[in-house]
């Protein structure tokens, strides 16, 4: 197989072996192109299968900027946990005066040097247990590989993870990076046949550490359509310097741990008799003062774009959408004028993103209209141009004028055209395009990150 496009690689493994192989592969390589590098790569755990036999799944360990489309989501709502781990820089946290020792012999503890990795695992088991006054147990999954240790709660006689480890020597050793390692041990442990139904009461949420050397990490996984683990921390070295601000970074850091799994352990307790939960896939949020509703489906097969449909109580549909910024403003005003849906709320940010709650209207985007009129195509554009008009009137730019930001409806007089995401409008040379804009689309010229709108370096693309 050649590499086609940029080179990328892909952590493997294979069901029913516990160790992990990289695959080197290209982006514009296709899925057959996959199965064919891993059948290659692994011969023997994949003999006498052919390679577009085998099947696939994906497990993500996301960016802790990319909040993702799997936002946790239960009837008991599980937000302070996750919150109290990220916020544990904050020096106003109090820290009770017993972590300060334990956190300074866990610190010459892990920054000794160990022969092997099973040494440094014993010693960091000792310290968890003083930590959390509990036995660090090793599990041996169903294709007989373990991770290096968990700590769990019995919920209707099943067992259930709140803290999974991972445990390497040193940086660089055992093969793998350790909050890799773990993110497929909690797919693994709960993808095991005794252990599936489980998935059905809730998203199993899970502390992770994942340690290599004197690096600790602190990790959040949940269990959704796929495994979804995401880094809390970045990586923070247990090592004694002279800088007592760092001490009592690391000693908050095993406080909020602590409180963060004692939180976890109060979730699981109350946990309903096992039934099957559909919106546990969905956002946590559904209601909004007296405005609830379900979610029936994603809009748009994107991780990127976290975008629902939903319905009302009173069974009007409606679109739900979290974005990292939104002009409320400007949605109004083509509201106003018929050139844009209703819109019910815009929410303060919630793990970093606005919750956008509009009504849903039938349509199809510009982009998949291949098959209209001219004229239908003309009417369109003009409908844009008197809303992207109307907002200029006000000083206003849509920056991001792109065919799959039109919607086209319908009715008895024809075709008409609305705009739909209003994420980067604002004022001209006042607010600016997002960081991290995609360079590949063919913007026009001046378009850039954090550049100034303009109203002039608007097009329809």
């Amino acid at each position: 197989m050649s590499i086609d496009g940029t080179p990328i690689i892909l952590w493997c493994f294979v069901q029913g072996s516990s160790s992990i192989f990289k695959v080197n592969i290209g982006t514009n390589n296709d899925i057959d192109d996959l199965k064919e590098a891993i059948k290659s790569k692994k011969p023997n755990d994949t003999a006498g299968v052919d390679a577009d036999k085998l099947r696939l799944w994906g497990v993500n360990v996301a960016s802790i900027s990319d909040i993702s489309e799997d936002m946790l989501n239960d009837d008991n709502e599980l937000k302070d946990e996750r919150s109290t781990i990220i916020n544990f820089e904050n020096k106003q946290l109090l820290v009770d005066k017993s972590y300060y020792q334990w956190t300074l012999n866990c610190i010459k503890t892990m920054a000794d040097i160990y022969s092997n990795e099973k040494l440094r695992q014993r010693e960091f088991h000792e310290k968890i247990r003083e930590l959390f006054r509990e036995e660090v147990k090793l599990l041996q999954l169903d294709d007989q590989s373990s991770n290096d240790g968990v700590l769990e709660c019995n919920v209707h006689a099943k067992s259930i993870l709140y803290l999974l480890i991972e445990v390497k020597n040193e940086i660089g050793t055992g093969k793998c990076d350790p909050t890799t390692q773990a993110a497929i041990s909690f797919a693994k442990f709960y993808t095991q046949s005794k252990n599936e139904q489980m998935l059905k009461w809730c998203n199993m949420p899970c502390f992770i550490i994942g340690l290599a050397g004197p690096w600790i990490c602190v990790l959040g996984a949940v269990y959704v359509e796929k495994p979804l683990v995401e880094p809390l921390t970045n990586l923070i070295p247990l090592i004694l310097i002279n800088d007592r601000d760092h001490l009592k970074k690391i000693a908050r850091l095993f406080m909020a741990l602590r409180l963060g799994c004692d939180e976890l352990k109060k979730y699981y307790r109350p946990l309903p008799s096992p039934t099957t939960n559909e919106q546990r896939f969905f956002p946590y949020t559904r209601k909004i003062e007296d405005f609830e509703f379900e979610y029936k489906e994603k809009l748009v097969d994107d991780s990127y774009k976290l975008l629902w449909k939903a319905e009302t109580k009173d069974k009007q549909m409606i679109i739900v959408k979290f974005t990292h910024r939104y002009n409320k403003e400007a949605h109004d005003l083509c509201y106003g004028i018929g050139k844009a849906p209703r819109l019910f709320y815009v929410l303060d940010k919630q793990c970093g993103l606005h919750m956008i709650v509009m009504e849903f209207v039938e349509g199809q985007i510009l982009r998949d209209c291949v098959h209209l009129a001219q004229s239908d195509y003309e009417v369109i554009i003009n409908d844009i141009e008197e809303a992207v008009l109307h907002l200029h009137g006000k000083n206003l730019v849509f920056a991001d004028l792109r065919d799959s930001n039109i919607l086209v409806t319908r009715d008895s007089e024809g075709y008409h055209g609305i705009l739909i995401d209003f994420d980067w409008v604002g004022r001209e040379n006042v607010e600016c395009y997002p960081l991290f804009i995609n360079l590949d689309i063919a913007w026009p010229t001046g378009v850039g990150d954090n550049e100034p709108l303009k109203r002039n370096m608007i097009c329809i693309g």
